[in-house]
């Protein structure tokens, strides 16, 4: 190739380029921190409602130094190699072990490998019909068997949630837990459902007030394998560009948590409301940055009337398994009493 007489030749080119890019971007952080101070002196003791001036800095800072065409980081495939071949060793190793974390429904499990690292799973569904459940099911398996999660409950209060916890954990109706009306069998299972919970490594993380924003960086520095987002339209975001629509805003949250699993190595359990036509709500792009995606719809009345639905039961749709096999579905019964899922055996089916 040529090059114009003025630029410098092969890598003393590279080196002179990069150089120059180094440059601009220090000049860029300074800028940032100058535009940022001048910000936070500016900024009254008490913001008008809905300012948010610590995530306009953030957004100052993160995007200090960024330019068109700055290098990235490459690696050949030789490289990569290497570790690919000890994760199929691994698995040639341990022939019918999961890739990743069990779900606690075994067919769920075989179908997807689990819950793997880097993923983001959604859960979607009319209000009533369970995605928090299944979300919190699949949490507590993975948690009673000892890797730690990181729950976001943006629905509920904490005490709802670990209240459904212990229903779940104690098999014990909700309508007794609230009445107060247990038998001794009762307590006996609540007391099991207590003493498990308290030594399990999940983590309720107050969200009150916080960001889209907010809620991705702490998913990002927590050591959690495990992150539950309950749910993802309940997100609110302060730093989207003037004029967005929500469907944009779901967008940028979307490819955010897809960013944050991918780097973090974590896997992300969220839940997305349904519209009327049975398609993912307001945003294309959650199909589109999610590696599972399973559309949970009550099941048909057996012997009942045309559109009669079984409120015990649940048709679990898979609409995308990154990898693996897609477009099946599991039926499961639906124990909305305990907060529970269970896989209907074969025989019932």
């Amino acid at each position: 190739r040529s090059y114009p007489s003025n630029v410098p030749y092969g890598d003393t080119g590279d080196t002179h380029l990069q150089a120059l890019r180094t440059a601009y971007q220090r000049r860029e952080l300074a800028d940032a921190h100058t535009k940022a101070a001048e910000l936070l002196r500016g900024a009254p003791l008490f913001g008008p409602e809905g300012e948010d001036i610590a995530q306009k800095v953030d957004d100052i800072m993160q995007d200090a130094g960024k330019m068109p065409g700055k290098m990235l980081i490459r690696r050949h495939v030789k490289d990569i190699i290497p570790d690919v071949l000890d994760e199929i060793q691994q698995r040639v190793d341990n022939p019918g072990r999961l890739a990743g974390i069990s779900t606690g429904i075994a067919t769920l499990d075989r179908k997807t490998a689990g819950m793997m690292k880097g993923q983001v799973w959604v859960f979607a569904g009319l209000p009533g019909d369970g995605k928090s459940t299944l979300m919190q099911n699949c949490a507590e398996a993975a948690a009673y068997s000892g890797h730690k999660v990181s729950w976001y409950p943006l629905e509920m209060p904490d005490t709802e949630q670990v209240f459904r916890l212990l229903a779940s954990g104690g098999g014990v109706d909700n309508e007794r837990l609230f009445s107060g009306m247990l038998s001794q069998n009762d307590l006996a299972a609540l007391a099991a459902a207590n003493r498990r919970l308290r030594d399990s490594p999940i983590e309720l993380v107050n969200v009150d007030g916080a960001t889209a924003g907010d809620i991705i960086n702490d998913i990002e520095r927590s050591d959690a394998e495990i992150a539950v987002v309950d749910y993802l339209q309940l997100m609110e975001e302060t730093s989207a560009r003037k004029g967005a629509n929500r469907e944009e805003i779901i967008a940028s949250i979307s490819r955010r948590l897809k960013r944050t699993a991918r780097r973090s190595g974590k896997t992300i359990l969220t839940g997305s409301q349904l519209n009327d036509g049975g398609k993912l709500r307001e945003s294309r792009a959650i199909g589109q940055d999610a590696d599972k995606i399973f559309l949970i719809n009550k099941h048909p009345l057996e012997g009942g009337e045309s559109g009669e639905l079984d409120d015990t039961k649940r048709l679990l749709w898979c609409d995308k398994n990154r990898g693996l096999k897609r477009h099946w579905e599991l039926p499961l019964h639906f124990l909305g009493h305990v907060f529970q899922f269970k896989e209907i055996p074969q025989d019932e089916n």
